[in-house]
Order: structure tokens, then sequence, then C-alpha cells
């Protein structure tokens, strides 16, 4: 009761070791994207909780427009 094609075997080795690594990586993916949209959603918080920055005196859009004459 052996293999009667040793090639045929490794093949199917070989395949079933890339649908067990594609599940895998496959969960990782999910995973991280779940990471993702959750900072995501952290980040928008604390950027809507945070006070607007004051610009500081002497800004760039004051000084904008070509010289007075």
């Amino acid at each position: 009761m052996g293999i009667d094609c040793a090639p045929s075997a490794l093949f199917f080795l070989v395949c079933l070791v890339l649908l067990w690594l594609l599940f895998r990586l496959s969960l990782q993916v999910a995973e991280q994207r779940s990471q993702i949209q959750r900072l995501a959603q952290e980040l928008a918080v604390l950027t809507a909780q945070r006070e607007p920055p004051v610009p500081p005196e002497g800004t760039a859009s004051e000084d904008a427009g070509p010289p007075a004459r």
C-alpha cells in the first residue's frame, strides 16, 4: 500500500502547505485591517478633541501679498 508516484505525493504536500500559508496570511491581513480601522477611528477622535491651534504672530498669510507702494 505505498505511493505509486512519489512526485505526485510531493506535489500534493506542497499544495497543502501553500494553502495553509495562504490561509494564515489572509488571517493576518484581516487582523491588521481591523487594527488600522481602529487606529484611524482613535486618531479621528483625538483630532476632534484637540483644541484648534493658535497661529503665531507674523504668519505667512499676512505677508503673502506683494509689497504695498
